[in-house]
């Protein structure tokens, strides 16, 4: 009878370890993307300074910044039936004032205007840069609702994943 239930336990063993095994190999590929487009947003910033340095740095620095209502209606200006939203200024005299623009049935913009100059050195739509694929590939996997459940399984199984491993 102690055989018996000794090789029981081994056998419920091997399998809750299986289980753990095919569980992992479900979960291991969603944290790693969770990982990779964590990444991208934590070094956000960095990441835009070097794929867009002629948006994200002025070509001289300023030393007097021109009017916010200046800023905006160059921005405007730049993108023909946008309307501003937002201004976001620096304070490195280096960097570009960023006016972002809501443009009547088209997708958002980000104006990068010179400071100094009131100069609009160009515009980005934020969903197609690296950050907003990272962004659309972090929560839904690009394949909106059920995207967010199959993360949400993927996060949820990964807690289980580790409390068992314990």
């Amino acid at each position: 009878a102690p055989r018996l239930a000794e090789a029981g336990r081994r056998e419920t063993h091997r399998l809750f370890w299986r289980w753990h095994l095919y569980a992992g190999l479900f979960v291991a590929p969603f944290l790693l993307m969770l990982a990779v487009t964590g990444a991208i947003y934590l070094f956000n910033d960095e990441l835009n300074d070097a794929i867009y340095p002629e948006l994200r740095f002025t070509p001289a620095p300023w030393k007097e910044r021109a009017s916010l209502g200046h800023l905006i209606d160059a921005a405007e200006a730049y993108v023909p039936e946008s309307t501003a939203s937002r201004i976001d200024v620096p304070t490195d005299p280096h960097r570009p004032a960023q006016v972002y623009l809501d443009v009547p049935d088209a997708t958002s913009q980000v104006a990068f205007v010179d400071p100094g100059t009131g100069h609009v050195l160009g515009t980005l739509v934020p969903s197609r840069t690296l950050v907003g694929l990272a962004d659309r590939l972090h929560g839904s996997l690009m394949l909106g609702t059920p995207g967010s459940y199959l993360v949400e399984l993927a996060a949820c199984w990964a807690v289980l994943l580790i409390l068992s491993g314990l």
